[in-house]
C-alpha cells in the first residue's frame, strides 16, 4: 500500500530462495520461466528476481528489456505519509478516453532512457516523469497531493507518486541539497536511497 512493490519484492525473493534451497540454477531458460511465474503472482515481480537497475518494461510489465546506465545517481527522497493506497482502487480510477490518454507516455518514456544511456544529469528529465495513476488517487488522498507540493516547494527536482501511492519520490541531483530537504519534512517517514544496483 506504499506504492515501492514490497509485496512484489517479498515474492521474487521468495522464489529465488526456493531456486537456491532446491539448487536449481538459473540459466538464461530458467530465468525466462520464473520471470513467467513471477508475472502470475503480479506484474511487479519480475523486475525483483532482475540485477540491473534499467529496465525497459513492456506487456504488463513482465518483459524487460536492460538499458545501460550512464549516469551518476541523484539521490531520491521517499515520503511515505503513513497512509495505505489501495492499488486495486488506484486501478479503477484511472480514465482513459482516447489513445492520446494512455497509462504510459512512451515517447516520454525513450527521452528518459536515452539521457539514462547518454549519461545526462536528472534536469534533463524535467517535463518527462509522468504517473498516470495519479490522477484519481491524489484527488482522492489529499495527503499525497500535499506531500508533492511540499517535496517540490522544498526544492527537489522532480517529484512523483510512487507506482499506485502512497509514497511519494522526490529526486535532487545534490546530496547535501536533499539532506536539508529531509530535515524540513515533519510528521512522515522519509528514507533517502539512490540508484542502488547501479
Amino acid at each position: 500500500g506504499a506504492g515501492l512493490g514490497g509485496g512484489s519484492s517479498d515474492a521474487a525473493s521468495v522464489l529465488l530462495a526456493l531456486c537456491s534451497l532446491y539448487s536449481i540454477e538459473l540459466n538464461s531458460k530458467r530465468m525466462k520461466a520464473l520471470n513467467k511465474l513471477g508475472a502470475s503472482l503480479g506484474a511487479d515481480v519480475p523486475v525483483f528476481l532482475e540485477k540491473g537497475t534499467f529496465y525497459r518494461a513492456q506487456g504488463i510489465g513482465e518483459k524487460l528489456t536492460p538499458v545501460k546506465s550512464n549516469i551518476k545517481s541523484p539521490t531520491l527522497i521517499i515520503v511515505y505519509p503513513k497512509i495505505v493506497s489501495d492499488t486495486a482502487q488506484a486501478y479503477k480510477e484511472v480514465k482513459i478516453n482516447s489513445k492520446k490518454d494512455i497509462l504510459t507516455n512512451v515517447s516520454n518514456l525513450n527521452k528518459i532512457l536515452e539521457d539514462v544511456k547518454k549519461g545526462c544529469p536528472i534536469s534533463s528529465w524535467g517535463g518527462l516523469i509522468y504517473n498516470k495513476l495519479e490522477d484519481g488517487v491524489l484527488s482522492r488522498l489529499d495527503i499525497i497531493k500535499k506531500t508533492k507540493e511540499q517535496l517540490k516547494v522544498l526544492g527537489a527536482d522532480h517529484v512523483i507518486m510512487s507506482g499506485s501511492g502512497s509514497s511519494v519520490v522526490g529526486f535532487v541531483e545534490d546530496e547535501s541539497k536533499a539532506l536539508e530537504i529531509v530535515k524540513k519534512i515533519k510528521n512522515e517517514d522519509v528514507f533517502l536511497a539512490h540508484f542502488w544496483r547501479a
